[in-house]
């Protein structure tokens, strides 16, 4: 029993060492994605791209025309920016259209 109570404290703790070691490693890929999340908002085109969507696009409710320009347009975007492999797949999209304006009301004794 003893030797089992031994095996499991040295199992647990060499599990909390090596947790340990991998916590440090983070700190380093935080940096880096730190430096990368920078450089990419000063320099990038994240701002651009946005603004063109929203603005040149606009409303992209599921299954609308604006939803299928944007797709287009996403596809044509990467594509500009040299990605390696850029498809649509056929997808069945619900789509919505507003109805007749109703009113309900609820009366209570």
């Amino acid at each position: 029993m003893r030797r089992n109570l031994v095996l499991a404290f040295l199992a647990s703790l060499a599990f909390c060492t090596q947790t340990a070691l991998y916590a440090q490693d983070n700190t380093d890929d935080a940096k880096t994605v730190r430096v990368l999340f920078d450089e990419t908002l000063k320099n990038g085109d994240s701002y651009r791209l946005l603004d063109e969507l929203c603005n040149r696009i606009g409303p992209r409710l599921s299954g609308s025309e604006g939803a299928a320009k944007a797709v287009e347009w996403g596809k044509r975007v990467m594509e500009s920016l040299g990605f390696d492999r850029v498809y649509l797949q056929e997808v069945m999209v619900p789509h919505w259209e507003r109805g007749e304006k109703e009113q309900a009301r609820i009366v209570g004794e």
